[in-house]
């Protein structure tokens, strides 16, 4: 891929970084297609597995990168698929946990099967691989920061 025609430097990383990583979810994507589930469903099944009987729509979103709305939508989906289910907290009747019915976790269990990402990563050496992840995590940690740095920053509606 030529990105030579744009001059700034950090622009070009940024676009040959997203990309990629669009070009690595489609094929990821359509690996889960094949199993029936999309990327955001293979998540939250991984988060629920992982949170175990502390699953509830606002732990979801916690560990998930996205907003409790969009959560909410997914799950919805997912129930009606039967992949999960709404339980009501047996110590908290306000509270809604989720688990992952027998269909969820035997889908689970099939989107684990993650050929199309070994396949990509295993092009690196685990020297690279190592470093890749090093860096990912640093530009990581700094979007967060930038990410909160941008709210503290935005004019409230008293400002305007």
């Amino acid at each position: 891929m030529d990105l030579s025609y744009i001059p700034d430097r950090y622009y070009r990383l940024y676009l040959l970084f997203a990309y990629t990583r669009d070009e690595m979810r489609r094929v990821r994507t359509r690996e889960l297609a094949s199993y029936g589930i999309r990327p955001a469903q293979s998540s939250i099944l991984m988060a629920v597995k992982r949170l175990g009987d502390k699953a509830t729509p606002a732990a979801l979103s916690r560990l998930i990168p996205r907003d409790s709305q969009s959560i909410c939508g997914i799950l919805n989906r997912m129930e009606k698929e039967g992949l999960v289910k709404r339980v009501k907290d047996p110590g908290n009747s306000k509270r809604t946990r989720i688990t992952s019915t027998e269909r969820g976790k035997q889908t689970f269990l099939l989107s684990m099967k993650h050929e199309s990402i070994h396949n990509m990563f295993a092009s690196l050496s685990q020297e690279e691989q190592l470093q890749l992840e090093s860096l990912l995590l640093k530009l990581y940690e700094v979007s967060i920061k930038e990410k909160d740095g941008q709210k503290k920053n935005r004019p409230t509606k008293r400002d305007l």
